[in-house]
């Protein structure tokens, strides 16, 4: 029933975690990108993108599985897991083939490093991947406590193995491989103190989810034509450099994708039910949040590329095309979650591929599928056009968050019908309005401290500096945004509320 999953906890808890991890992670990612060359740091995006293709047949089952967990049908985890671990020869025979035509045709070096650890990758990515699909539609605020462990894992992992023994990409790859296996074992062993147990392997359901492969297939390419860019962009310009310049600008946007953490219950809620005013309440959770992490990576997109690395820091205005990207796309990443939770194409007794097809689900995979392939293909024409043109490293990191953004504009019309069609709810500008307020009071005192100007040269100098510039701007946000907004007021009282009487036991006046 829709009361068991709370929407606002699951939502809070993984901000929290996201919150936490986001400053962590960025930690992270400041280490290998300034102990890191420019090439070591640009096959390290490459092995992280080539990871992902022989995971992707993955979606075949996993799209559905959560699915099934979520509305108790028994067997439904244990078939998941035989099912996952059926695929791993077959992920492994595609994965090593694919690393040596990439470290030796396209890089030139690092088979024997991203053949060993990406193959330890992908058989923890398979077992973590089942995890996390059961784990968030059986307990959605699960996979934020284990992307905390994660993260507060593979900072000091990393500082270990890359700056103190100094074992470069291998430390870096190892650390996130170890930070990774224990988050994984910790959800394991939460989820298992919830109740969670072995309940058995059901063959005849791994049947109806492969009968409605069409859905996830069309995910599955979709996913095909998401990861392609690095591997176009290293192809088409011959460099691993161009690679890394765009993943230090993708790193930066990612603090604004942490903000979806607050949708993480609104899947499962509409699995079991849920209304348009989850959706509502979700999208102004999501748009608080987020509209200052915009704002903030808008303002301080010079000074934090020269965090990462003061080489990378020409590239700001790259930073400002993929952050819109993301930022946009989170809106209809909740809209996917109501219209795939409300569809119940797959509880039918005797359901058809015709059936699958002609689904709310079919549809908004395709309509995905058709605006990432009009992105890929705008990307890769402008790619041509910059190499043609002899434009520098820049612009060649560019061609793709530019494309991407573009094929994003083009069908957010679509999207949004569709999700009217499902939901009849009500974008809340009103709700909107005192953070967009908050917003341009905190772009303005980013500009009036002169924060943008900042040039990280000396970390240990510099980067106190900009911490209590994006500090004083957050108190700026959160002053306008609780004057101006009920709902946040509202919010606040509630929050005040369940600390004092659920976590702390203390009785309210």
């Amino acid at each position: 029933m829709p009361e068991r999953i709370r929407l606002r906890y699951s939502g809070a808890i993984n901000f929290a975690a996201a919150i936490v991890s986001l400053l962590i992670s960025f930690g992270f990612v400041i280490v290998i990108t300034r102990r890191l060359s420019v090439e070591e740091f640009g096959l390290w995006a490459l092995i992280s993108t080539l990871v992902s293709y022989p995971l992707m047949p993955t979606s075949i089952w996993s799209y559905w599985y959560p699915r099934f967990v979520a509305r108790g049908i028994p067997k439904s985890i244990g078939t998941a897991f035989a099912v996952s671990l059926c695929y791993l020869p077959l992920a492994l025979a595609i994965y090593i083939p694919a690393s040596y035509w990439l470290c030796n045709f396209v890089v030139g070096w690092g088979f024997w490093i991203a053949a060993f650890f990406g193959s330890l990758l992908i058989i923890l990515s398979l077992v973590g991947g089942v995890v996390g699909g059961v784990a968030s539609a059986y307990a959605p605020e699960v996979p934020g406590y284990s992307s905390l462990v994660y993260d507060v894992l593979r900072l000091p992992l990393a500082y270990l193995f890359v700056v103190v023994l100094r074992s470069g990409l291998s430390g870096a790859l190892l650390a996130a491989f170890l930070a990774s296996a224990i988050s994984t074992s910790a959800a394991l062993m939460i989820l298992v103190r919830r109740g969670l147990r072995w309940d058995g392997i059901d063959f005849g359901l791994a049947k109806r989810w492969f009968r409605g492969f069409s859905i996830p297939l069309l995910g599955i390419f979709d996913g095909m034509l998401v990861s392609a860019d690095r591997i176009l962009l290293a192809g088409l310009s011959n460099s691993e450099s161009a690679v890394a310049y765009m993943s230090a600008c993708y790193s930066l946007r990612n603090q604004i994708v942490y903000g979806r953490a607050t949708a993480a219950g609104l899947y499962a809620r509409m699995l079991r039910g849920g209304s348009a005013s989850d959706v509502e309440e979700i999208t102004r959770l999501y748009f608080a949040i987020t509209a200052f992490m915009f704002t903030s990576i808008l303002c301080l997109s010079y000074p934090l590329l020269s965090l990462l690395n003061p080489i990378y820091r020409d590239a700001y205005w790259v930073v400002w095309v993929a952050s819109l990207y993301v930022f946009v796309e989170g809106f209809f990443g909740i809209f996917y979650s109501a219209v795939s939770g409300r569809e119940k194409v797959d509880l039918k007794p005797e359901v058809s591929i015709s059936d699958f097809i002609k689904s709310r689900l079919f549809k908004w995979s395709f309509a995905s599928l058709m605006m990432h392939a009009l992105g890929l293909a705008i990307g890769t024409a402008l790619l041509l056009t910059f190499i043609g043109g002899g434009l520098g490293i820049v612009f060649l990191a560019s061609a793709y968050p530019i494309g991407w953004l573009i094929g994003l504009l083009a069908f957010a019309s679509p999207f949004y019908r569709l999700t009217k069609e499902v939901v009849d709810f009500k974008f809340p500008w009103r709700d909107a309005f005192p953070f967009i307020v908050a917003s341009l009071c905190s772009a303005s005192c980013y500009f009036a401290l002169g924060s943008h100007t900042i040039a990280v040269m000396n970390f240990w100098y510099d980067a106190p500096v900009l911490l209590a510039h994006v500090a004083i701007a957050g108190v700026v946000y959160l002053a306008v945004g609780y004057a101006l907004s009920p709902w946040l007021r509202k919010l606040v009282k509630e929050i005040r509320s369940f600390v004092f009487t659920e976590v702390l036991r203390v009785e309210l006046a």
